[in-house]
């Protein structure tokens, strides 16, 4: 994981927590919204201070679209960028992959549009390999969702893994697919007619 400096991450992290300055009625332009965060930052704005902004961008809008609460970021390099999220419902497999598709697609959206961060990329565009998602499920009053129900969904280098706890609290993984699959079976769901 990259590491940030102290003020970096409570920049981004007040960013999160805060906002940039709209209201949740407004409507957003994301990539004004990065050059808005890099615009507040004293110093030379290079590949740090970009990906920290479009990071920051991603957060607040999931948190807008999808209720995803972000608690950490991070990525390697120039090569990855990572947000974590806490989400407060249980949700089965469906759901779970709906959600982390559409996050890490709405990340990439966010990094390949902006043209700033473009030069400082390791490839362009990123794709889903590119994007590291978790998201760790909580019951609405904040408690650990049970044991045996989905705990963590998380995408890496475009394999989704989908874990849960077993009775003594240890992680288990119990379904793997590709980002690939994910996105074909999502278009399968969508278009097969319900009953």
């Amino acid at each position: 994981m990259k590491t940030f400096s102290k003020m970096t991450s409570l920049f981004i992290f007040s960013l999160f927590v805060w906002g940039c300055g709209h209201s949740e009625e407004e409507s957003i332009d994301y990539d004004q919204m990065a050059k808005t965060i890099m615009a507040k930052h004293k110093g030379p704005i290079g590949y740090e201070e970009i990906s920290n902004a479009l990071t920051a961008v991603a957060g607040r809008k999931l948190k807008k679209e999808k209720n995803l609460h972000p608690i950490g970021f991070g990525g390697q390099g120039n090569e990855v960028l990572a947000l974590d999220f806490f989400y407060y419902q249980m949700v089965d497999v469906k759901e779970a992959r709906e959600l982390l598709v559409y996050a890490v697609n709405e990340f990439l959206e966010i990094v390949n549009n902006n043209q700033d961060v473009k030069p400082y990329l390791h490839n362009w565009p990123f794709t889903e390999k590119n994007i590291d998602i978790v998201i760790y499920f909580y019951l609405p009053s904040g408690y650990s969702v049970p044991p045996k129900e989905l705990t963590i969904v998380s995408s890496n280098e475009g394999r989704i893994k989908f874990y849960n706890r077993g009775p003594d609290g240890r992680l288990f993984v119990f379904h793997r697919e590709t980002f690939d699959e994910a996105e074909q079976i999502i278009k399968n769901e969508s278009s097969t007619p319900t009953q």
